[in-house]
């Protein structure tokens, strides 16, 4: 290309100037990373081959990159999660990336030792549970969780057999079991006292068919 330039006085300089087209995209390199994970996150790191590229972008969030190097830490939602790595050099060529991590999600440990009976429709329920819980849930109320256990006192509507109780972690991951109150016991009192019920008036039966037999014989 040839480029003259004039001034005032009408003088003139001509150059022949090269110009390149660039249409090559920049090429973006995802160093080594772990692509199944236990905790829900995980660091990016990578490079672009041009210089004057400041940003990457993933999932559309812009971050910096320094000496064509970035460093990203990204959070993760349990199971699949998924990205993509765009830049754009100065001729605007834009390069993209693809990746996914996939984060295990880990239920929390949630264990009942001890179940009381208190008398009128109240229950003592003590427990323990993983670290990082504050909270415990029974029947949708909520109780505090101290040092990784839980005592609890509850009142329960007359017949009520079990209780739903559940934890979250701040992942949001639930561990949750049905806690059975012993309320079987009061069934299996009445049906001993059905029995027992049953016995007796057989025996006054007996006992009167005995007595009605004994007179027609006297008769």
């Amino acid at each position: 290309m040839c480029v003259v330039a004039f001034d005032i006085a009408g003088n003139s300089v001509v150059e022949d100037v090269e110009v390149v087209l660039d249409s090559v995209p920049p090429r973006i390199e995802l160093w080594p990373m772990e692509r199944q994970v236990s905790q829900p996150f995980v660091y990016v790191n990578g490079s672009v081959d041009e210089d004057g590229i400041e940003f990457v972008a993933i999932n559309e969030v812009p971050y910096p990159i320094e000496d064509r190097q970035f460093h990203i830490l990204l959070t993760l939602n349990g199971g699949y999660n998924h990205f993509e790595v765009s830049v754009r050099d100065r001729a605007g060529n834009w390069a993209y990336e693809e990746f996914a991590i996939y984060l295990w999600t880990i239920r929390p440990f949630l264990e009942i030792n001890e179940v009381r009976d208190l008398g009128n429709g109240r229950f003592l329920i003590r427990g323990a549970c993983s670290e990082y819980i504050d909270n415990v849930t029974i029947d949708d109320v909520v109780y505090p969780v101290i040092d990784s256990e839980f005592w609890v006192e509850i009142e329960v509507a007359p017949g009520t057999e079990r209780v739903f109780v559940s934890v979250e972690d701040p992942e949001g991951n639930m561990a949750t079991t049905w806690v059975d109150l012993g309320t079987s016991g009061d069934r299996t009192a009445l049906a001993l006292a059905v029995i027992v019920t049953l016995v007796i008036a057989g025996a006054i039966a007996i006992f009167v068919l005995y007595n009605s037999w004994r007179a027609g014989r006297q008769g």
